[in-house]
């Protein structure tokens, strides 16, 4: 158990946020506003995300609470917002990832804004309404002014919002595949039942979508949100004799802390094993007195968060080593980073057989090649432990794309297989890690759905998704994480320059591409300069084919994951 106090600084700026929030459903009723919409919903969801990852209390106080003087709209997406933060929060997501699915959650319904308080007051829809409710995603993109190739991902969650929702409550078994839709799906559906006529608590609404869906995912969600948020959420009420009393977290020795809800001074009260009641929401009269209760210091449970190596000064420090043992000096003290080269150093053994010693495995690698294999061992680690809504399918299409490239690589001459998988590891991880909200599953499925062109490049990151970046910072970021070389020039020439302008090294980055878009998209025909391409590329380098359509049954042999 860690204490943890809210900091007034955060409990004045969330006592702002709900204003904004206010003012910029104003801003979504008058035309002339609609250009200022997206730079104010920028600004809104990166404060609720900083929010969200400093003082994530504050967001369990909403969820128990209701703040009179706000429209139904306006009540919901705030719940919404919450549920986002409790699951984000919980899964451990990026704050990029909470930004984005932030902006999501209050974004999805800002055309029917008006619609979603008259539909709750009970009031009748014309023909016209009811057609305009239909068209809520392609009018809120509108208001928007949003472009798939700005935020494909923020695009894609308003785009498919409605019918992730009418999946997860159906009866079929269907499988969703976004993670962010499925979030801010999944927080759409609890928000409801929390601010509907007669409102549950979000232990009971997440109890009674868990029975209603067929989705696993879904189920997971639930689940973590209610272990993330027990024995229960902040400012929940509990009645002892005649006093109502409100729950503010869990004291040191176990016992539960709460405080008497009409004192003016603070006055606790410790049970060891109180009789949750949650039938219904705690009602306060402004949002002052739940700022006035949130400065209170509450003891809640945390992780212990786990040491982070300090990547770029190992990689450093070994490009600097004169030999084995001044390599085993930099990594001797990393127990985890030890196991994993032993382990992984027994392929380059004939007999398999596991490494002795350390420097039995460094030696196997050899003094050439070990800094790139460390440097891939450590991207790789990295990888595994990714916490993002769509990490499964990240890792499995990584893991896929460098075996193939690995394959091919110990089939071609005078190639250092390690260097090129280390470089494209670092290259991957740039996308994932420093912009995640670029990325996009729908893209990435079929990174030929357009045609190339010889004369426009195309990004290798287009397999996750991402169509432009920003070129200076990712030659800065794979230069701090693995150096520079000759390797590093050439793949961030392959991104920009047309095939007949690159030189040998540029050429077979190019070609790899080529071979990865088709062995991910599907059956397709390549063009004539794509096989001239290669051709080229694999007779210089000794390839183990010279056809594009054989390279690619060969990478099929490797089992890939097409995200399929």
């Amino acid at each position: 158990m860690t204490k943890s106090t809210y900091n007034p600084k955060y409990v004045e700026q969330f006592d702002r946020v709900i204003d904004y929030v206010v003012r910029f459903d104003k801003a979504a009723l008058s035309r002339s506003q609609w250009p200022s919409l997206y730079p104010a919903l920028l600004g809104l969801s990166e404060r609720l995300s900083v929010l969200a990852h400093k003082q994530n209390g504050l967001f369990q106080w909403l969820l128990s609470t209701h703040i009179q003087n706000l429209a139904y709209a306006q009540s919901l997406r705030l719940k919404r917002v919450a549920i986002v933060a409790g699951l984000c929060r919980a899964h451990n997501y990026h704050r990029s990832d909470t930004q984005v699915m932030m902006m999501a959650a209050l974004s999805a319904d800002i055309s029917v804004l008006s619609l979603l308080n008259k539909r709750h007051n009970g009031e009748a829809l014309s023909s016209a309404e009811r057609q305009r409710f239909s068209q809520s995603a392609l009018l809120s993109l509108k208001m928007l002014s949003l472009s798939g190739e700005e935020q494909p991902a923020l695009t894609q969650i308003i785009a498919k919002l409605k019918r992730y929702r009418r999946e997860i409550i159906s009866h079929q078994r269907a499988p969703l595949y976004d993670g962010y839709t499925r979030i801010v799906a999944c927080a759409s559906i609890l928000a409801e039942q929390m601010t509907a006529a007669r409102p549950l608590h979000l232990f009971n609404a997440c109890a009674q979508l868990y029975k209603a869906t067929h989705n696993v995912a879904i189920q997971q969600d639930c689940d973590t949100l209610v272990n993330f948020y027990s024995p229960q959420l902040l400012g929940s009420r509990q009645r002892f004799e005649e006093n109502d009393y409100l729950y503010m977290g869990c004291h040191p020795d176990g016992q539960y802390i709460f405080t008497d809800a009409q004192a003016t001074k603070s006055r606790f009260r410790l049970l060891a094993n109180p009789h949750w009641q949650y039938r219904q929401p705690v009602r306060y009269r402004n949002w002052s007195s739940v700022s006035a209760r949130a400065s209170v210091p509450v003891q809640r449970a945390s992780p212990d968060p786990q040491a982070q190596r300090d990547h770029d000064a190992i990689v450093a420090q070994i490009r600097g080593a004169h030999g084995y043992s001044d390599i085993e000096k930099v990594i001797a003290q990393d127990d985890t980073l030890v196991a994993q080269i032993m382990m992984q150093a027994s392929q380059y053994n004939r007999g398999a057989q596991k490494a002795s010693s350390l420097r039995h495995a460094l030696s196997m690698v050899g003094l050439y090649s070990v800094g790139d294999f460390i440097a891939r061992v450590m991207l790789e680690e990295k990888m595994l432990q990714l916490c993002h809504p769509m990490a499964q399918f990240l890792q499995a299409r990584v893991h896929s794309a460098i075996r193939i490239v690995e394959d091919i690589a110990r089939q071609t001459k005078d190639l250092q297989h390690e260097r090129l998988s280390a470089l494209l590891l670092c290259y991957f991880n740039f996308f994932i890690f420093e912009c995640p909200q670029r990325l996009s599953r729908t893209i990435a499925l079929n990174p030929l759905k357009t045609p190339m062109q010889q004369d426009i490049a195309r990004p290798l990151a287009t397999l996750l998704g991402v169509q432009h970046y920003d070129n200076e910072a990712l030659r800065h970021y794979l230069t701090r994480h693995i150096g520079s070389n000759e390797w590093v020039n050439a793949l961030l020439n392959s991104e920009q320059q047309p095939f007949d302008q690159l030189n040998s090294n540029a050429r077979l980055c190019c070609t790899l591409k080529i071979i990865l878009f088709y062995t991910f998209s599907g059956p397709a025909t390549a063009s004539a300069w794509q096989q001239q391409l290669v051709k080229q590329t694999m007779v210089d380098w000794q390839g183990p084919s010279t056809k594009i359509e054989r390279l690619v049954d060969r990478a099929l042999s490797c089992a890939p994951h097409n995200g399929i």
